[in-house]
């Protein structure tokens, strides 16, 4: 089972490289982890750890204010 405040740590992590590394907004940030995890079929803390553990080679469909 996985640890619930371990996971919110992972996910606010991911969410963190993604602001920095892409200078997406918060909002921005979760959405693409839960887009990517939808797309491929996993949780969104697969993606959230992928994120983090560098696994990940992608781009994103950053949404303008138009696109919220």
């Amino acid at each position: 089972m996985e640890n619930n405040a371990q996971d919110k740590q992972l996910l606010r992590d991911a969410k963190q490289l993604l602001m920095n590394k892409w200078g997406m907004s918060e909002h921005q940030a979760h959405r693409n982890i839960q887009k990517l995890a939808m797309n491929r079929c996993i949780s969104k803390y697969i993606v959230a750890r992928m994120i983090v553990d560098g696994c990940f080679t992608f781009t994103f469909d950053i949404p303008t204010e138009d696109d919220r």
